[in-house]
Protein backbone atom coordinates (compact mmCIF):
# COMPACT_ATOMS: atom_id res chain seq x y z
CA UNK A 1 0.00 0.00 0.00
CA UNK A 2 1.29 3.43 -0.84
CA UNK A 3 2.35 5.56 2.09
CA UNK A 4 -0.15 8.39 2.28
CA UNK A 5 -1.75 10.53 4.91
CA UNK A 6 -4.76 8.80 6.40
CA UNK A 7 -8.09 9.04 4.59
CA UNK A 8 -11.46 7.32 4.69
CA UNK A 9 -12.40 4.70 2.16
CA UNK A 10 -15.06 5.79 -0.30
CA UNK A 11 -17.56 3.13 -1.43
CA UNK A 12 -19.47 3.75 -4.65
CA UNK A 13 -22.00 1.73 -6.58
CA UNK A 14 -22.35 3.21 -10.07
CA UNK A 15 -23.01 2.11 -13.61
CA UNK A 16 -21.24 3.87 -16.44
CA UNK A 17 -18.28 6.22 -16.35
CA UNK A 18 -16.91 6.17 -12.84
CA UNK A 19 -15.68 9.34 -11.15
CA UNK A 20 -14.18 8.74 -7.72
CA UNK A 21 -13.70 11.67 -5.37
CA UNK A 22 -10.86 11.68 -2.88
CA UNK A 23 -10.73 13.69 0.31
CA UNK A 24 -7.13 12.74 0.96
CA UNK A 25 -4.32 15.26 1.00
CA UNK A 26 -2.76 12.93 -1.55
CA UNK A 27 -4.36 15.16 -4.20
CA UNK A 28 -0.86 16.64 -4.27
CA UNK A 29 0.53 13.35 -5.57
CA UNK A 30 2.26 13.73 -8.93
CA UNK A 31 0.27 10.76 -10.25
CA UNK A 32 -3.43 9.87 -10.40
CA UNK A 33 -5.12 6.54 -11.00
CA UNK A 34 -8.40 6.76 -12.96
CA UNK A 35 -11.02 4.21 -14.03
CA UNK A 36 -12.10 4.54 -17.67
CA UNK A 37 -14.67 1.79 -18.42
CA UNK A 38 -17.93 3.21 -19.83
CA UNK A 39 -21.56 2.15 -19.92
CA UNK A 40 -21.48 1.50 -23.66
CA UNK A 41 -18.42 -0.74 -23.52
CA UNK A 42 -18.51 -4.56 -23.40
CA UNK A 43 -17.24 -4.28 -19.83
CA UNK A 44 -18.89 -2.17 -17.11
CA UNK A 45 -17.80 -1.19 -13.61
CA UNK A 46 -20.13 -2.48 -10.89
CA UNK A 47 -18.49 -1.02 -7.79
CA UNK A 48 -15.26 0.61 -6.69
CA UNK A 49 -13.44 1.32 -3.44
CA UNK A 50 -10.69 3.90 -3.39
CA UNK A 51 -8.22 5.47 -0.99
CA UNK A 52 -6.23 8.56 -2.00
CA UNK A 53 -5.13 8.87 -5.63
CA UNK A 54 -2.97 5.78 -5.82
CA UNK A 55 -5.10 2.84 -4.69
CA UNK A 56 -8.28 1.40 -6.14
CA UNK A 57 -10.25 -1.82 -6.12
CA UNK A 58 -13.11 -2.34 -8.54
CA UNK A 59 -15.37 -5.04 -9.94
CA UNK A 60 -16.07 -5.43 -13.66
CA UNK A 61 -19.07 -7.13 -15.28
CA UNK A 62 -18.94 -8.53 -18.82
CA UNK A 63 -22.12 -7.63 -20.67
CA UNK A 64 -24.15 -10.52 -22.19
CA UNK A 65 -23.92 -8.86 -25.60
CA UNK A 66 -20.10 -8.59 -25.47
CA UNK A 67 -18.18 -10.45 -28.19
CA UNK A 68 -16.17 -13.49 -27.15
CA UNK A 69 -12.90 -11.68 -27.80
CA UNK A 70 -12.32 -8.02 -27.09
CA UNK A 71 -9.88 -5.62 -25.46
CA UNK A 72 -10.81 -2.70 -23.27
CA UNK A 73 -8.90 0.07 -21.51
CA UNK A 74 -10.03 -0.09 -17.90
CA UNK A 75 -7.78 2.41 -16.11
CA UNK A 76 -5.17 5.09 -16.70
CA UNK A 77 -2.15 6.29 -14.75
CA UNK A 78 -1.57 10.00 -15.36
CA UNK A 79 1.47 12.00 -14.26
CA UNK A 80 1.00 15.70 -13.63
CA UNK A 81 2.78 18.03 -16.07
CA UNK A 82 3.56 20.33 -13.13
CA UNK A 83 6.18 18.07 -11.54
CA UNK A 84 9.78 18.42 -12.67
CA UNK A 85 10.70 14.92 -11.46
CA UNK A 86 7.61 12.79 -10.70
CA UNK A 87 9.84 9.81 -9.91
CA UNK A 88 9.52 6.07 -10.53
CA UNK A 89 6.52 4.02 -9.35
CA UNK A 90 5.64 0.38 -8.93
CA UNK A 91 2.22 -0.60 -10.32
CA UNK A 92 0.88 -3.61 -8.46
CA UNK A 93 -2.09 -5.42 -10.01
CA UNK A 94 -4.01 -8.47 -8.90
CA UNK A 95 -7.24 -10.01 -10.19
CA UNK A 96 -9.76 -12.55 -8.99
CA UNK A 97 -12.48 -14.17 -11.06
CA UNK A 98 -11.84 -13.96 -14.79
CA UNK A 99 -8.14 -13.73 -15.66
CA UNK A 100 -7.83 -11.42 -18.66
CA UNK A 101 -4.53 -10.77 -20.39
CA UNK A 102 -3.25 -7.47 -18.98
CA UNK A 103 -0.88 -4.89 -20.41
CA UNK A 104 0.29 -1.35 -19.68
CA UNK A 105 0.64 0.88 -22.72
CA UNK A 106 2.29 4.30 -22.53
CA UNK A 107 1.14 7.28 -24.54
CA UNK A 108 4.12 6.83 -26.86
CA UNK A 109 2.84 3.38 -27.86
CA UNK A 110 5.23 1.21 -25.84
CA UNK A 111 3.61 -1.79 -24.13
CA UNK A 112 4.69 -3.40 -20.87
CA UNK A 113 3.38 -6.99 -20.54
CA UNK A 114 1.92 -8.01 -17.20
CA UNK A 115 1.70 -11.56 -15.92
CA UNK A 116 -1.50 -12.90 -14.38
CA UNK A 117 0.28 -13.87 -11.18
CA UNK A 118 -1.23 -12.47 -8.02
CA UNK A 119 0.39 -9.26 -6.92
CA UNK A 120 2.19 -8.59 -10.20
CA UNK A 121 4.48 -5.56 -9.88
CA UNK A 122 5.54 -3.43 -12.84
CA UNK A 123 8.00 -0.53 -12.80
CA UNK A 124 7.05 2.65 -14.64
CA UNK A 125 9.07 5.84 -15.01
CA UNK A 126 7.30 9.04 -14.06
CA UNK A 127 7.73 11.90 -16.51
CA UNK A 128 5.84 15.20 -16.60
CA UNK A 129 2.51 14.70 -18.38
CA UNK A 130 3.14 11.04 -19.22
CA UNK A 131 0.22 8.57 -19.27
CA UNK A 132 -0.09 4.81 -19.08
CA UNK A 133 -3.20 2.80 -19.91
CA UNK A 134 -4.12 -0.50 -18.26
CA UNK A 135 -5.76 -2.77 -20.82
CA UNK A 136 -7.55 -6.08 -20.39
CA UNK A 137 -8.02 -8.58 -23.23
CA UNK A 138 -10.83 -11.11 -22.80
CA UNK A 139 -11.24 -14.37 -24.67
CA UNK A 140 -14.46 -16.20 -23.81
CA UNK A 141 -13.92 -15.39 -20.14
CA UNK A 142 -16.18 -15.65 -17.12
CA UNK A 143 -18.57 -12.71 -16.75
CA UNK A 144 -16.76 -10.78 -14.02
CA UNK A 145 -13.41 -9.84 -12.49
CA UNK A 146 -12.25 -8.01 -9.39
CA UNK A 147 -9.18 -5.81 -9.84
CA UNK A 148 -6.89 -4.41 -7.17
CA UNK A 149 -4.51 -1.75 -8.46
CA UNK A 150 -2.07 0.29 -6.40
CA UNK A 151 0.83 2.65 -7.03
CA UNK A 152 3.79 2.91 -4.68
CA UNK A 153 6.83 5.13 -5.00
CA UNK A 154 9.86 3.10 -6.03
CA UNK A 155 13.41 3.76 -4.77
CA UNK A 156 14.89 6.73 -6.62
CA UNK A 157 17.64 4.60 -8.10
CA UNK A 158 14.96 3.40 -10.55
CA UNK A 159 14.35 6.94 -11.79
CA UNK A 160 16.19 6.35 -15.05
CA UNK A 161 16.47 2.56 -15.02
CA UNK A 162 20.20 2.37 -15.78
CA UNK A 163 21.50 5.61 -14.32
CA UNK A 164 22.37 6.37 -10.75
CA UNK A 165 26.04 6.93 -10.28
CA UNK A 166 28.63 9.68 -10.09
CA UNK A 167 29.55 9.73 -13.78
CA UNK A 168 33.28 9.86 -14.18
CA UNK A 169 33.81 9.21 -10.46
CA UNK A 170 35.87 6.53 -8.76
CA UNK A 171 35.11 4.00 -6.05
CA UNK A 172 36.03 5.07 -2.53
CA UNK A 173 36.13 3.66 0.98
CA UNK A 174 36.58 7.10 2.54
CA UNK A 175 34.02 9.64 3.74
CA UNK A 176 33.03 7.36 6.62
CA UNK A 177 30.07 9.56 7.60
CA UNK A 178 28.47 9.32 4.13
CA UNK A 179 26.01 6.45 3.95
CA UNK A 180 23.22 4.87 1.95
CA UNK A 181 19.52 5.37 2.58
CA UNK A 182 17.95 2.00 1.84
CA UNK A 183 14.22 1.63 1.10
CA UNK A 184 12.58 -1.80 1.42
CA UNK A 185 15.99 -3.39 1.09
CA UNK A 186 16.93 -1.50 -2.07
CA UNK A 187 19.31 1.38 -2.67
CA UNK A 188 17.38 4.67 -2.57
CA UNK A 189 19.45 7.78 -1.81
CA UNK A 190 22.62 9.04 -0.17
CA UNK A 191 22.86 10.86 3.17
CA UNK A 192 25.50 12.25 5.52
CA UNK A 193 25.72 11.79 9.27
CA UNK A 194 25.78 15.29 10.80
CA UNK A 195 25.28 14.36 14.49
CA UNK A 196 24.93 11.20 16.55
CA UNK A 197 21.41 10.42 15.32
CA UNK A 198 20.82 12.86 12.43
CA UNK A 199 21.41 12.37 8.70
CA UNK A 200 21.28 15.21 6.16
CA UNK A 201 19.84 14.45 2.72
CA UNK A 202 17.47 15.85 0.08
CA UNK A 203 13.77 16.42 0.76
CA UNK A 204 12.75 14.56 -2.39
CA UNK A 205 14.36 11.43 -0.90
CA UNK A 206 11.88 11.65 1.99
CA UNK A 207 8.68 13.23 0.64
CA UNK A 208 5.94 10.62 0.14
CA UNK A 209 7.97 7.71 1.50
CA UNK A 210 7.28 5.74 4.68
CA UNK A 211 10.22 6.25 7.09
CA UNK A 212 9.48 2.88 8.68
CA UNK A 213 10.60 1.29 5.41
CA UNK A 214 14.00 3.05 5.54
CA UNK A 215 17.33 2.19 7.12
CA UNK A 216 20.68 4.01 7.01
CA UNK A 217 23.90 2.11 6.30
CA UNK A 218 27.53 3.24 6.60
CA UNK A 219 30.24 1.63 4.50
CA UNK A 220 31.62 1.52 0.98
CA UNK A 221 28.88 -0.92 -0.11
CA UNK A 222 25.35 -0.70 1.27
CA UNK A 223 25.01 -4.48 1.23
CA UNK A 224 28.10 -4.94 3.44
CA UNK A 225 28.09 -2.26 6.18
CA UNK A 226 31.24 -1.32 8.05
CA UNK A 227 31.65 -2.59 11.60
CA UNK A 228 29.29 -0.45 13.63
CA UNK A 229 27.76 0.86 10.40
CA UNK A 230 24.23 -0.40 10.89
CA UNK A 231 21.77 -0.82 9.41
CA UNK A 232 20.13 1.84 11.58
CA UNK A 233 16.36 2.17 11.63
CA UNK A 234 14.86 5.53 10.69
CA UNK A 235 12.36 6.82 13.23
CA UNK A 236 11.37 10.19 11.78
CA UNK A 237 11.99 12.48 8.80
CA UNK A 238 11.73 16.25 8.42
CA UNK A 239 11.89 18.68 5.53
CA UNK A 240 10.83 22.33 5.23
CA UNK A 241 7.04 22.64 5.29
CA UNK A 242 6.60 26.36 5.92
CA UNK A 243 5.57 25.87 9.54
CA UNK A 244 8.84 26.94 11.16
CA UNK A 245 10.17 29.53 8.74
CA UNK A 246 9.97 30.78 5.20
CA UNK A 247 11.23 27.55 3.61
CA UNK A 248 8.78 25.03 2.18
CA UNK A 249 9.74 22.06 0.00
CA UNK A 250 7.97 22.09 -3.37
CA UNK A 251 7.80 18.59 -4.82
CA UNK A 252 6.90 20.00 -8.23
CA UNK A 253 9.91 22.30 -8.64
CA UNK A 254 12.30 20.80 -6.03
CA UNK A 255 12.65 24.20 -4.36
CA UNK A 256 13.97 24.00 -0.77
CA UNK A 257 15.17 20.46 -1.41
CA UNK A 258 16.79 19.67 1.92
CA UNK A 259 15.78 17.24 4.66
CA UNK A 260 16.92 15.26 7.66
CA UNK A 261 16.17 11.85 9.05
CA UNK A 262 16.55 10.65 12.62
CA UNK A 263 18.02 7.27 13.56
CA UNK A 264 16.89 4.92 16.30
CA UNK A 265 20.27 4.92 18.07
CA UNK A 266 23.51 6.84 18.39
CA UNK A 267 26.15 6.22 15.74
CA UNK A 268 29.80 6.10 16.76
CA UNK A 269 31.20 7.41 13.47
CA UNK A 270 32.35 11.06 13.74
CA UNK A 271 29.80 13.30 11.98
CA UNK A 272 30.58 15.65 9.11
CA UNK A 273 31.64 19.22 9.85
CA UNK A 274 29.26 21.82 8.42
CA UNK A 275 30.36 24.58 6.05
CA UNK A 276 29.92 28.11 7.36
CA UNK A 277 31.13 30.83 5.03
CA UNK A 278 34.80 30.27 4.18
CA UNK A 279 35.77 30.19 1.41
CA UNK A 280 32.85 32.19 0.06
CA UNK A 281 30.75 30.75 -2.74
CA UNK A 282 31.90 33.53 -5.05
CA UNK A 283 35.53 32.58 -4.32
CA UNK A 284 34.77 28.91 -4.89
CA UNK A 285 33.33 29.78 -8.31
CA UNK A 286 35.78 32.50 -9.39
CA UNK A 287 38.95 30.77 -8.15
CA UNK A 288 37.73 27.46 -9.62
CA UNK A 289 37.97 25.60 -6.33
CA UNK A 290 36.79 22.03 -6.85
CA UNK A 291 34.14 20.45 -4.65
CA UNK A 292 34.20 16.78 -3.66
CA UNK A 293 30.95 14.94 -4.42
CA UNK A 294 30.07 11.57 -2.90
CA UNK A 295 27.19 9.21 -3.69
CA UNK A 296 25.98 5.63 -4.11
CA UNK A 297 24.62 3.97 -7.21
CA UNK A 298 25.87 1.71 -9.98
CA UNK A 299 27.96 1.99 -13.11
CA UNK A 300 26.86 0.82 -16.54
CA UNK A 301 29.37 -1.33 -18.43
CA UNK A 302 28.39 -2.67 -21.86
CA UNK A 303 24.76 -2.12 -20.98
CA UNK A 304 24.95 -4.05 -17.71
CA UNK A 305 24.51 -2.68 -14.20
CA UNK A 306 27.79 -3.10 -12.31
CA UNK A 307 28.61 -2.34 -8.70
CA UNK A 308 25.15 -1.56 -7.35
CA UNK A 309 25.29 0.53 -4.18
CA UNK A 310 29.01 1.27 -4.31
CA UNK A 311 30.20 4.55 -2.78
CA UNK A 312 31.90 6.78 -5.33
CA UNK A 313 33.50 10.19 -5.35
CA UNK A 314 33.93 12.84 -8.00
CA UNK A 315 35.62 16.23 -8.09
CA UNK A 316 34.71 19.22 -10.24
CA UNK A 317 34.00 22.95 -10.20
CA UNK A 318 30.78 24.93 -10.04
CA UNK A 319 29.64 27.39 -12.68
CA UNK A 320 26.87 29.38 -10.99
CA UNK A 321 25.97 30.55 -7.50
CA UNK A 322 22.31 31.23 -6.61
CA UNK A 323 20.84 32.41 -3.29
CA UNK A 324 19.88 28.85 -2.25
CA UNK A 325 21.61 26.57 -4.75
CA UNK A 326 24.75 26.12 -6.82
CA UNK A 327 24.95 24.74 -10.35
CA UNK A 328 27.56 23.05 -12.48
CA UNK A 329 27.92 21.58 -15.93
CA UNK A 330 30.64 19.01 -16.49
CA UNK A 331 29.89 16.60 -19.37
CA UNK A 332 30.80 13.05 -18.43
CA UNK A 333 31.41 13.96 -14.76
CA UNK A 334 28.35 14.61 -12.69
CA UNK A 335 26.04 13.43 -9.96
CA UNK A 336 23.08 11.37 -11.11
CA UNK A 337 19.84 9.83 -9.79
CA UNK A 338 21.17 7.42 -7.16
CA UNK A 339 23.35 10.18 -5.71
CA UNK A 340 20.34 12.25 -4.58
CA UNK A 341 20.87 13.64 -1.09
CA UNK A 342 24.62 13.07 -1.20
CA UNK A 343 27.12 15.65 0.03
CA UNK A 344 29.39 18.13 -1.70
CA UNK A 345 32.44 18.91 0.45
CA UNK A 346 34.74 21.92 0.28
CA UNK A 347 38.19 22.04 1.86
CA UNK A 348 38.58 24.77 4.45
CA UNK A 349 41.19 25.01 7.21
CA UNK A 350 42.66 21.60 6.30
CA UNK A 351 39.24 20.07 6.86
CA UNK A 352 36.45 18.89 4.58
CA UNK A 353 33.21 20.72 5.30
CA UNK A 354 29.73 19.71 4.13
CA UNK A 355 28.68 22.58 1.87
CA UNK A 356 25.80 21.31 -0.29
CA UNK A 357 23.37 18.45 -0.91
CA UNK A 358 22.67 16.88 -4.32
CA UNK A 359 19.21 17.86 -5.53
CA UNK A 360 18.64 17.45 -9.26
CA UNK A 361 19.88 17.89 -12.80
CA UNK A 362 19.17 16.98 -16.40
CA UNK A 363 18.27 13.45 -17.54
CA UNK A 364 21.68 12.99 -19.18
CA UNK A 365 23.43 13.73 -15.88
CA UNK A 366 25.67 16.41 -17.40
CA UNK A 367 24.26 19.32 -15.38
CA UNK A 368 23.58 19.39 -11.67
CA UNK A 369 21.94 21.45 -8.95
CA UNK A 370 23.05 21.33 -5.33
CA UNK A 371 21.21 22.78 -2.33
CA UNK A 372 23.42 25.15 -0.33
CA UNK A 373 23.59 24.07 3.31
CA UNK A 374 24.49 27.55 4.58
CA UNK A 375 21.33 29.04 3.05
CA UNK A 376 19.21 26.74 5.23
CA UNK A 377 21.02 27.29 8.51
CA UNK A 378 17.97 29.05 10.04
CA UNK A 379 15.87 25.94 9.33
CA UNK A 380 18.57 23.49 10.46
CA UNK A 381 19.25 25.26 13.77
CA UNK A 382 18.14 23.13 16.73
CA UNK A 383 17.25 20.08 14.62
CA UNK A 384 20.40 18.00 15.08
CA UNK A 385 20.07 15.27 17.72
Amino acid sequence: MAYQSSSSLVFLVMVGLLTIPSKSRADDEPVKLRILAKESAPLSIVWAVRQANTEVAFSTMRRPSAPEQYQQTIASIEFSPDYVQPGPYFVEISTTGAKPKLSLTSDDGKTLPISNNYGTKVLIRGQPGKRYYLKASYNNQKPSSIFNVSLTKAPLLYAAYVEGYIAGGSQTSGYKNVGAIVLNGEMHCTGTLVSKRTVLTAAHCLHGYDPKMMVFVLGSNYQYPDAGGGPFKVTEVKFPDGKDGSFSFNAKTLEDDIGILYLSQDVGTPPATMYQSSPTWDDIRDKKISLLFVGFGFNVVAGDQVGLGIKREGQWQISRVNPKTIQFSVPGKNTCHGDSGGPAFVESGNMLRLAAVTSGGDSACTQGIETRVDAYQPWLNGKFR
